[in-house]
Formats: structure tokens, C-alpha cells, sequence
């Protein structure tokens, strides 16, 4: 009977030991470690974008156009470099004469007073002078013709200026340039003549100028949207304004002629940076390549099974779910299959 109980109690430490072994084995540390290194995502519905990177961009500004004098004289002041003129702004100084900014897209061509015949630039005066609040009574009309209510204004803003109120204008006392301009290379010199070219202005429109190959002309939509990167690795978000085709150089072994794009990109990046900040320095534009709206979850979450092919391990029941891939972008990838948003899935722990 002795016997009999030793072997069951034998045999009952063995079943135990079994028991500890086995449970051992499921949890192994290995099995421990990956579980502590993994966590918990969601598939999402989310547009994946592809982007293509292109650095050698150039920041500048638009519309660069160049101030000229027309009078005789000398220049006796003239703005710095990468400061910004405004609507009734000195442009510079002849004799000491103020030559004032205005706005308006038709340049001064005439002197302007009460016997010019009707004109834009007559209109674009007019809109000045209301925009400087010297129309207080609001009798001008805003057409093409002069009236009294303009010669009233006009004296008005000479006297404001401290100048001799003549109700006239004479040619080289304002230019007409389209909205306010940033002063780029000055050119001329204080003490120098004030006839001719003294510096060249631009508006205060960022933009980033990137030379692409022809073959890729296809990212270089006009009206889509792209990201440039500032020289700070700060990002902003831009618009193609315009693609134009140039003739490059063939190489030297070559007779054909390579063709190559300029793509001029405009945005709001420069709120990033100063205006001058911007001006020549070096920038990436990141074009939109590939775009589709689906289901996706981090490429960290994917499983290589047997055989060829992924699946997802769901969240708490470690059941693998097999899965199609699509477009990676981003860090994610996307997925079809037996899914939906929200659905709880394991990836490894970055």
C-alpha cells in the first residue's frame, strides 16, 4: 500500500512539473520581450500623399521690376537694400525733391492736371488720393476724368507733405507701381545723376524657383500645392504659379537639346522668415506625386507570414488578419482586407 501511494504521489509532482514547464515555455522570455516592445494602433482612413523632394530651389521675390529716374538732377537719398515701400513712400530723393510711390498698374507717362484729357492714370491718381484719406467729403468719382473734387485733393495732399499745394502733377513727382515693392540691388548712388536705372524692386510675394528635367514635368501642375523647406528646416506651404520650357544646353557629345522646366512657386513660406532672409537662399520643394484616400495603419505594424504576403495581429486576441498593401507614405502604409477604422492592431514599439 506504501508502494502504491509513493507512485501516485510520484506521479502527481510530475503532472505538476509538467504543468510549470509547459507554462514556462508559453511565456518564454523571448515571447516577454517582444510583448513589452510592441504597442497598440488603429487603422485609420487617412489620404496618403507621395511627395518628391527636389533641393537646388532658389527663394526671391516676384515681379521684379526697376525703378528708373527721369529727371534732371542729383539724387541726394535712396532706400536700402531689402527695405519695403509703401503707398506714399519716398522712392528717393532728386534735389532733395520727393519722388512718392503710388499705386497703380498703367507707369506715369504725363503730367496730370485739370486740362488732361481722360486717362487710367487720371483714375489711379484718384484712387490714391481717396486710399491717403483726402477725399474726406467723398466727392470724387473714381473714372477716368478729372474734376474739381480732384484738384481739391491733390492740394490737400501736397500741403499734408509740406509742398507748394499746385493742384498738378508733374512727371517724375510720383510712380505708378502695382502695390508695395521690396527694394532689391540698388544700383545708382547718392550724389550721382538721378536720369536712368537706380535699383531694381519686387514685389513682397515669395516665391521659389526650381529647375526640373522635362521628364517630370508631370509634378509641375500650375495651381498645385507643394511644401518648400526653408534653409532653417522649417516648412511652409506654396502654389505652382508658373512652368516655363527652356532650351538647355546639350551635353558636349550630344546634338540634341535637353529641355528643362523653371517652375515658379508662390506661398506663404515667407512668414517663416524676414524678407530678406529669403531672398537667394537655397530651398527644397516637395512636389505631390501619388495621392489616394484609404485605409491605413503604421508600416510598423506589418507582419511577413509564410509563404509570401502580411497580415495584421489584431489587439488582445493575437489572431493574425491578412492584408494587401498599397502606398507607403509618411511612415504608413495602405492596407485592404477584412478591416475597418478604429480596429486595434500591434505594431512594434518604435
Amino acid at each position: 500500500m506504501k508502494q502504491i501511494l509513493a507512485v501516485l504521489a510520484a506521479t502527481a509532482f510530475l503532472a505538476v512539473a509538467t504543468f510549470v514547464a509547459l507554462q514556462s515555455m508559453r511565456d518564454s522570455p523571448a515571447q516577454t520581450a517582444a510583448a513589452a516592445h510592441s504597442e497598440t494602433v488603429v487603422v485609420v482612413a487617412s489620404r496618403l500623399l507621395q511627395t518628391v523632394q527636389l533641393a537646388g530651389a532658389t527663394l526671391g521675390y516676384s515681379d521684379a521690376r526697376i525703378v528708373s529716374g527721369i529727371e534732371a538732377g542729383t539724387l541726394t537719398a535712396l532706400p536700402a537694400t531689402g527695405s519695403v515701400i509703401g503707398r506714399g513712400d519716398v522712392l528717393y530723393r532728386v534735389d532733395e525733391r520727393p519722388v512718392t510711390l503710388f499705386f497703380g498698374a498703367v507707369p506715369a507717362w504725363r503730367s496730370l492736371g485739370p486740362a488732361d484729357s481722360p486717362g487710367h492714370d487720371i483714375r489711379q491718381l484718384k484712387l490714391n488720393l481717396v486710399a491717403f484719406g483726402d477725399d474726406p467729403a467723398r466727392h470724387i468719382k473714381l473714372d477716368d476724368r478729372w474734376n474739381r473734387a480732384t484738384t481739391f485733393a491733390l492740394e490737400r495732399w501736397q500741403s499734408r507733405r509740406g509742398e507748394v499745394p499746385t493742384g498738378t502733377v508733374s512727371l517724375g513727382e510720383i510712380v505708378f507701381l502695382p502695390g508695395p515693392r521690396r527694394v532689391g540691388v540698388v544700383t545708382a548712388v547718392v550724389g550721382g545723376p538721378a536720369n536712368g536705372p537706380l535699383y531694381t524692386t519686387t514685389s513682397l510675394e515669395p516665391i521659389a524657383t526650381v529647375l526640373l528635367d522635362a521628364t517630370q514635368e508631370a509634378l509641375a501642375r500650375r495651381g498645385s500645392h507643394v511644401r518648400v523647406r526653408l534653409p532653417s528646416g522649417r516648412t511652409g506651404l506654396g502654389v505652382v504659379a508658373s512652368v516655363t520650357f527652356v532650351a538647355a544646353s546639350p551635353p558636349t557629345n550630344s546634338s540634341s537639346v535637353a529641355a528643362t522646366v523653371i517652375v515658379s512657386v508662390s506661398g506663404t513660406f515667407a512668414q517663416l522668415g524676414g524678407y530678406n532672409y529669403l531672398d537667394g537662399a537655397p530651398a527644397t520643394v516637395m512636389f505631390q506625386s501619388a495621392s489616394v484616400r484609404a485605409l491605413a495603419v503604421p508600416v510598423t505594424a506589418l507582419l511577413a507570414v509564410a509563404g509570401g504576403g502580411f497580415a495584421l495581429e489584431l489587439a488582445g486576441t493575437h489572431r493574425l488578419v491578412p492584408v494587401s498593401t498599397g502606398m507607403d507614405a509618411g511612415g504608413f502604409v495602405q492596407v485592404s482586407g477584412a478591416l475597418h477604422p478604429g480596429l486595434r492592431v500591434l505594431a512594434a514599439a518604435g
